[in-house]
């Protein structure tokens, strides 16, 4: 009598507890809310720019980047910080080392016309290359050299 008490209440404990791991398993949850729109004025001051472009004497730079293997053999050491807009890993590696290799072009330019922005730039990219063991990129920025001559606030 005695054991088979035990065993009912052995099984009933075993019931419950299956009882309860089934109601428990897997939930959802469903969250909803209202949204409104919000007018935020900015606190950052309107800024005017007075830039002269110079439109008679465009500039050209290029710059190269070589692979071998898994190892860069040439590549350029001077970046323009927002130069281009930089994408994460969406394009892939070899979109990066473009976009990267675009910014050197920009910097050359820049460094070499001696001014702050280069207007209308146009890139031009070539990939030459060997079974995936040689790669070499060449890219060249055309545009013209624009240079800040004033900036003021404007009064709102």
């Amino acid at each position: 009598m005695i054991q088979k008490s035990k065993l009912l209440r052995v099984a009933a404990l075993l019931a419950g507890c299956s009882a309860l791991l089934i109601s428990t398993g897997c939930t959802s949850v469903t969250k909803s809310g209202q949204t409104t729109s919000i007018a935020i004025e900015s606190a950052q001051p309107v800024i005017e720019t007075d830039v002269r472009i110079d439109y008679a004497n465009p500039v050209t730079a290029q710059v190269v980047q070589t692979r071998v293997l898994i190892f860069t053999v040439e590549s350029p050491d001077t970046y323009a910080e927002g130069g281009v807009p930089s994408s994460s890993f969406a394009g892939g590696f070899k979109a990066l080392v473009v976009q990267k290799l675009k910014s050197a072009a920009l910097a050359s330019a820049l460094a070499s016309a001696k001014c702050d922005r280069l207007v209308d730039p146009q890139y031009s990219v070539t990939e030459t290359g060997f079974l995936g063991l040689y790669k070499r990129y060449e890219v060249t920025v055309k545009g013209y050299p624009a240079t800040i001559t004033g900036i003021r606030q404007v009064k709102k």
